[in-house]
């Protein structure tokens, strides 16, 4: 089961944006001009869709910004399709100055990536917030050096504001590291003045030498660091890099020179030896952590690794000595979960059984549907399901059932699925995720005849949204990222 207690419906467009590796939209497919229509007609349908002015006085920001977010992605997927012209025409009518940022952000970004730096320019011209400009002009430093531009480079950097030239350096700092040119990335770190961003631009660095394997230079970089909390957690990570490459020794090492989040790091370092198996080592690092709150917390991760590797009995042994506020639920739902992701229905409907507690079972009932669904056996995930009580509970159920079933190609029944969900959010996410598995497999038009069929704003604005998603994520090759209702609780 899903097990975020706050999850949004859309992501925010980071400012440091990693572009997915976009090839030329034309060399995928053979019916660009037919997709680029279709999104020019979603970008339309969603610009023309009255939102009420319920849904734009609400103090629920998602809400309010749901037609923006979802020209928003349709912008995005139009960018994919190499329809820049239909990108900006769409970002034009987004009325959020923060969505339209985002938007005309993404667009320049591509078109820097495409070699497009005049188009780029003209596009971060539209962008009304100055912090945001500055941000993306670093965008355009770092890949006119890239390309060995030198004199383009001086004269996009003398453009930007003192502010920006910072970023712009970290930018390029980064750029660098990430190719491998550490020396030069700490050279470049070093002229920023700003020690705020330097500090944020070392730990960049001090993370990027420890993945390399290079823990030494790696602490040398942390070691600079003059902010106290930025410096700790520059080393808290770089001990997880530590334990996640096998050096626990060492891992435990670096968390004795931490001194805010030691024992953080320490119950991350014992995390990650449970899940490689090391139960015992697991067992005596999280022995080593001073907080009671942390060691408990440390200990549910480690119960749930034995469950999740066949060990019922050794789990219930490690759930005994954990504090009893550790849990939100019984330690019985935190052993049947893991039984339930490791495949094993049979032992975790077993563990489930035992569980009295109503609540606690309908959450054990939940991870075992998910599963049972995940795995392809919706017949069973649909009994599982019928079992729960609670009807927030049963709802995240049905939009795992109806993301299967769209999965398998039979769209009218993962509709009809959805159909009785009454919790109006939880009926647009899965009418969104059935949109975006249906375009993803490139079924796109049979999607947007039934998207506009639906009758409430909100509805119609989820399903073209995941219809432009689904384009996206088939072009680019990437993975769906499916929609979840925002603030409904933790599962």
């Amino acid at each position: 089961m899903r097990m975020m207690a706050k999850i949004s419906l859309i992501a925010a467009l980071p400012l440091a944006l990693t572009l997915p590796n976009l090839t030329s939209a034309e060399e995928q497919s053979d019916d660009v001009s037919e997709i680029r229509k279709l999104l020019d007609r979603s970008s339309q349908l969603a610009a023309a869709i009255d939102d009420t002015q319920v849904m734009r006085s609400t103090g629920d920001y998602d809400r309010r910004v749901l037609k923006d977010r979802t020209l928003l992605e349709i912008a995005k997927a139009q960018v994919t399709v190499g329809d820049m012209k239909g990108a900006l025409q769409t970002a034009a009518t987004i009325l959020d100055r923060d969505q339209k940022g985002y938007s005309l952000q993404y667009i320049g970004e591509v078109q820097v990536a495409r070699g497009d730096l005049k188009g780029a320019f003209q596009t971060f011209a539209m962008i009304k917030e100055k912090m945001t400009s500055d941000q993306t002009l670093g965008f355009i430093v770092r890949a006119q050096l890239k390309a060995g531009d030198v004199e383009g480079t001086l004269q996009t950097f003398s453009t930007l504001s003192e502010e920006g030239k910072q970023f712009a350096l970290r930018s390029i700092a980064l750029a660098q590291a990430k190719r491998g040119d550490v020396k030069n990335a700490l050279q470049t770190a070093s002229g920023i003045t700003d020690q705020k961003q330097k500090d944020y631009s070392l730990s960049e660095l001090a993370v990027i030498q420890a993945k390399a394997g290079d823990v030494k230079g790696a602490l040398q970089t942390a070691g600079t660091i003059q902010n106290k909390v930025k410096k700790d957690q520059t080393l808290r990570d770089i001990a997880v890099d530590q334990a996640k490459a096998g050096d626990i020794t060492g891992a435990l090492e670096t968390t004795n020179m931490i001194v805010t989040f030691s024992d953080a790091a320490r119950g991350r370092i014992a995390v990650a030896q449970a899940r490689a198996g090391d139960v015992k080592g697991a067992k005596h690092t999280a022995a080593m952590i001073q907080s009671g709150d942390e060691k408990d917390e440390t200990l549910v991760f480690i119960t749930s690794a034995q469950a999740e590797a066949g060990d019922f009995e050794g789990a219930l042994k490690t759930a005994a000595t954990i504090g009893p506020y550790a849990f939100q639920y019984s330690p019985l739902v935190v052993i049947a979960e893991a039984q339930a992701r490791a495949g094993n229905i049979k032992g975790a409907q077993q563990t489930t059984a035992t569980i009295k507690e109503e609540g606690d079972k309908g959450s054990a009932l939940a991870s075992i549907a998910a599963a049972q669904a995940k795995a392809g056996d919706v017949k069973g995930a649909l009994q599982t399901a019928r079992a729960i009580k609670d009807g927030q509970t049963k709802n995240y159920v049905l939009l795992d059932i109806v993301e299967a079933k769209a999965k398998t190609g039979d769209i009218k029944d993962a509709l009809q699925t959805a159909s009785p969900i009454l919790d109006g959010e939880f009926k647009d996410c899965a009418l969104e995720n059935i949109a975006m598995i249906q375009s993803a497999s490139g079924d796109e038009k049979s999607a947007i005849a039934w998207a506009v069929t639906k009758d409430w704003p909100s509805g119609k604005f989820h399903a073209l949204r995941g219809i432009a998603q689904g384009i996206s994520a088939r072009l680019r090759k990437s993975d769906l990222r499916f929609c979840l209702p925002e603030g409904k609780g933790t599962l």
